[in-house]
């Protein structure tokens, strides 16, 4: 008999030390998961600046170049390059954020999923209710950031817009100064 109970406390014992060495493993998890998303907050702030940088470039120094050259030359390819360079910039840093946010939005869900794992197979000292009201976090974070991928693929579409506006916009400033400029010339030699 007291075998029996010598033999159960000792496995009691492994018990409760796998589950604290768990729990440990779980919190350092928690805390590599918080560090990485603080990480990608600072890189997406990062990017949100430089593509502020890369638009208030575009928009105030660069439209009055297109513009004033425009008129001056009847060749525009300098200015169709420099467009779709800026254009290609402006698609790179918006697919870096796009990837950053979903690989946060993928981490997190891996972790909820490794954790609703755990948690239905292990009798840990946390109440039910504890682990339910950080699954529910853990959703309305999900969603949260799903929302905010949704609003950047928004902002991405209106920049395309905004975009192909301006393009048309130039073709069209293009064609009228070269159709005015050889107007001017068959003025001219007759």
């Amino acid at each position: 008999m007291k075998y029996r109970v010598r033999v159960l406390q000792r496995e009691v014992e492994e018990m409760i030390c796998i589950r604290e060495e768990e729990s440990r493993m779980l919190e350092r998890e928690t805390l590599l998961l918080a560090i990485r998303e603080a990480e990608w907050r600072k890189e997406r702030e990062a990017l949100k600046d430089q593509l502020n940088m890369l638009r208030n470039m575009f928009f105030c120094d660069q439209r009055p170049r297109f513009f004033s050259s425009s008129s001056n030359s009847n060749n525009n390819n300098g200015e169709e390059v420099c467009l779709d360079e800026m254009m290609k910039i402006i698609r790179d840093d918006e697919g870096v954020v796009d990837n950053k946010w979903k690989r946060l939005y993928f981490a997190i869900k891996v972790e909820l999923d490794r954790l609703i794992l755990t948690t239905n197979n292990d009798n840990s000292t946390r109440s039910n209710r504890d682990m339910e009201e950080e699954v529910r976090g853990k959703e309305e974070r999900i969603r949260d950031l799903e929302s905010r991928i949704a609003f950047l693929e928004q902002q991405e579409l209106r920049r395309q817009r905004e975009l192909d506006i301006l393009r048309q916009s130039l073709r069209i400033m293009f064609y009228y100064n070269n159709h005015n400029n050889n107007q001017a010339l068959s003025f001219h030699l007759n």
